[in-house]
């Protein structure tokens, strides 16, 4: 009975050990040896001689293609040309002196705000053949510190429109400063006069 109790146990292990036994995965034919092999990099599958050569390459094709952006915005971008024109300002009375420098300094500063205004710009719309509000719009003046020189600086499409609008404002303004001027002459002129009308009435009598 021991005898066959202890083979009835060894059975009863036995069919416990193949029912809880862990089964592994199924393989099927044919899969082995058909995984896809670890990707490799593309710089590793280039031989060590020509990698210098594919640096220049990609430098050139980058240099390239920033040449192409920067024709094209340059290209879209609109075209203009400017002159300009310096005129020296003296105050009346000569020159050379501190106080003679000091005026003329400040004569400019003011003609210099005289350049956009109707007197300058349309006298040279007209000669130059423009509108005076496209031309108004294409004209800036002023002077470099406190030096006693005048700028004037015009815009156009062309070199040649600018020169001739350049040309034109110069001369109008030079001719609007000499009937101020001579108008302030005749003003002061008048006052003076008129200040010396009492004492010549006295000396008269």
């Amino acid at each position: 009975q021991s005898r066959s109790s202890s083979r009835v146990l060894k059975d009863t292990m036995s069919t416990s050990r193949d029912r809880f036994a862990v089964i592994g995965p199924r393989t099927l034919p044919g899969d082995e040896g058909n995984l896809p092999a670890a990707p490799r990099a593309v710089a590793a599958s280039i031989p060590r001689r020509n990698r210098p050569l594919l640096r220049i390459f990609i430098a050139f094709v980058v240099g390239l293609v920033a040449a192409a952006v920067v024709y094209q915005v340059c290209s879209s971008l609109p075209v203009t040309y400017e002159s300009s024109a310096s005129l020296r300002v003296r105050a009346p009375g000569g020159t050379g002196s501190s106080d003679n420098v000091l005026a003329a300094n400040e004569l400019a500063s003011q003609y210099a705000q005289y350049v956009k205004s109707a007197g300058v710009v349309n006298p040279a719309a007209e000669r130059a053949g423009v509108a005076p509000g496209v031309l108004r719009d294409a004209v800036t003046a002023g002077t470099a510190g406190d030096r006693n020189v005048v700028t004037i600086r015009v815009s156009a499409d062309t070199p040649e429109a600018s020169r001739t609008q350049a040309n034109a404002v110069s001369a109008a303004f030079i001719r609007f400063v000499r009937r101020v001027e001579e108008g302030d002459r005749r003003a002061v002129i008048a006052q003076i006069d008129e200040q010396l009308e009492p004492i010549e009435d006295d000396i008269a009598r």
